[in-house]
């Protein structure tokens, strides 16, 4: 989590929190595989690194519940753009706000539903804040993570039959950096945070498909 982001989602309290751990945990994909989903390039080059909770500040810790695993895909030579998978057991993520957050999420998109047969709104606001349903059924819900003078982030969960999934994507501002420092000519993916969230749900997915057969 970006430490100039400021958390606008939830601002959650520690504690409170019985989670179950899945009883097949998932592998997480590679960064090829990210790679490919987010739409980069062919060749371009993701690295993969595991997100450790004792770095993280309380309101992050609180917000991930009890990760089974937490990586971040990134380039920070060649892109703006951080691409983060966490899987968490089930019933932890967002902790306190695990059950008010949809709900809130779900006013919000009815309200903007309602204001848009006034005044109609750009596709961009509609992606940055929806909900799908996905292929098993359950909900995935997305909405801006955080901002600040350090760049923007957008987030996507949803809770899973064994886990909770969350899916971030962050993109630095560089408002606060040199401009000699600035990445010069920056790649950036071309699909958008929905899509990718729903190549990782389907990734893990089929993993519990394949151990659940007898």
């Amino acid at each position: 989590m970006k430490s100039k982001l400021i958390l606008c989602l939830a601002l959650v309290l520690s504690g409170g929190l019985f989670g179950c751990k899945p009883h097949h945990i998932p592998s997480a994909p590679s960064a090829d595989q990210v790679r490919d989903w987010s739409g980069f390039p062919a060749g371009f080059q993701l690295q993969i690194t595991s997100e450790s909770t004792t770095n993280m500040d309380s309101e992050s810790q609180s917000m991930l519940g009890k990760p089974v695993w937490d990586y971040m895909y990134e380039n920070t030579k060649h892109s703006p753009v951080h691409l983060g998978i966490a899987v968490c057991q089930r019933g932890t993520l967002w902790g306190t706000n695990r059950i008010k957050l949809p709900k809130m999420l779900e006013q919000q998109v009815a309200k903007m539903q309602m204001q848009a047969l006034k005044n109609p709104i750009g596709n961009d606001l509609q992606k940055m804040i929806q909900i799908i349903t996905l292929p098993n059924g359950r909900k995935a819900y997305f909405s801006v993570l955080g901002f600040g003078p350090g760049g923007i982030g957008f987030v996507g969960f949803s809770y899973e039959r064994d886990y909770d999934l969350m899916v971030t994507e962050v993109c630095d501002a560089n408002d606060d950096v040199a401009e000699e420092k600035h990445i010069k000519n920056p790649i950036s993916p071309t699909n958008d945070l929905a899509f990718i969230f729903g190549k990782v749900e389907t990734f893990l997915e089929a993993q519990q498909a394949v151990r659940s057969k007898p």
